[in-house]
């Protein structure tokens, strides 16, 4: 079952409400006094680029703006990781969890297995199947043994019911992947936050992606366009530029391979770490002197006292040819287009699209 986001309530006119906000806290003159005065008083253009400038200086203005959305076809692995948010809030703690903006103001309403009998959820397919285990369910294959286990699981589940055992004490069977519905208010602070960080290519958008493209469409439908562009990567700074990438050991274990998913693009085209810095050395037309790969360059460090005359344009362009140098080249590219469509920006170069 596809996840399936449904925005219910928001704040009405938040673009209006963000620059009386603003000008409230920046002008010692009057103010406007409601909604209708600025849509009657302020141009289209200045009041959207207003809007823009703010939110993205991530200051508390945007804790003002309130959306709620009801999201259908979570599977409980992704609740726990929504959830969890709320742990480790006091001023120093961090506890490896994120920490959302006035969590305070962040609430989740989940619908129950306590009392949903989950006797059928195999046989509706209520549950999320991860893309590690490909297309084919063949037999023999890992979407199959998938597939039959969540219907073991099934199985078990209704005998132990039938048997007399309660709901509640039955649903420990149930898989991290089954899913359900879950209501999400959250403040418009804490909505840049998480669309942000699990925007990122390290932070598993495999699981969030959905939910993430959900709640992006029906704001920029039933809100405003504009929200259609407000996923930028932790490695965009307020002025959406590129500055430096948070998880570089992340992709430089992808680059040996000791971590088994594709690296960043945008990590290899445009961060001046260790790593990007090998790939880029590597890139030069006079490559390979020995080296097969830049997992091989970054370990042997050959290249690493040659310039790099290579602009970010042409290194995209290269890095996307350049099946031999990469590991996992091919899911790569493909997932990079994924991005393109979430970013709005080029996945290789941040060059807006």
């Amino acid at each position: 079952m596809n996840p399936r986001v449904k925005l219910l309530t928001w704040t009405p006119d938040p673009m209006e409400v963000v620059y009386i906000l603003w000008e409230a806290s920046k002008v010692d003159g009057p103010i406007p006094e409601s909604v209708e005065e600025v849509k009657a008083t302020v141009p289209r253009e200045k009041l959207e680029q207003l809007f823009w400038d703010v939110i993205r200086q991530r200051i508390p203005v945007s804790e003002n703006i309130h959306f709620t959305f009801i999201l259908d076809g979570v599977s409980v692995s992704l609740r726990e990781q929504m959830v969890r948010h709320r742990i480790g809030v006091h001023v120093g703690d961090r506890l490896g969890v994120d920490i959302i903006p006035d969590i305070g103001d962040s609430s989740w309403w989940s619908q129950s297995m306590r009392i949903q009998d989950m006797g059928t959820f195999a046989d509706r397919e209520m549950y999320r199947v991860p893309d590690s285990l490909g297309d084919s369910d063949g037999p023999g294959t890992a979407r199959e043994l998938f597939h039959d286990t969540m219907k073991q699981i099934q199985e078990s589940y209704k005998t132990l019911t039938m048997l007399g055992v309660p709901m509640e004490d039955a649903r420990e069977l149930i898989p991290l992947g089954a899913q359900h519905r879950i209501s999400w208010d959250l403040n418009l602070a804490a909505l840049l936050h998480i669309v942000g960080k699990r925007g990122c290519w390290i932070l598993q958008l495999g699981i969030w992606g959905p939910i993430i493209h959900g709640m992006i469409n029906e704001l920029a439908t039933k809100v405003h366009p504009m929200f259609a562009r407000i996923v930028s990567p932790p490695c965009i700074d307020a002025n959406d530029q590129f500055a430096s990438c948070q998880y570089r050991l992340e992709n430089a274990r992808r680059m040996t391979q000791e971590d088994q998913h594709p690296p960043c693009p945008l990590w290899l085209c445009r961060d001046k770490g260790d790593g990007a810095s090998a790939l880029l050395s590597a890139l030069r037309s006079d490559h390979v002197d020995g080296c097969e790969s830049v997992a091989s360059v970054a370990h042997c460090g050959c290249h690493s006292q040659r310039p790099i005359p290579l602009t970010v344009s042409a290194r995209a362009e290269t890095l996307i040819e350049a099946d031999n140098l990469v590991p996992r080249h091919r899911e790569m590219k493909e997932r990079a287009e994924q991005y393109r469509t979430l970013w709005r920006h080029n996945p290789y170069t941040w060059e807006p699209e």
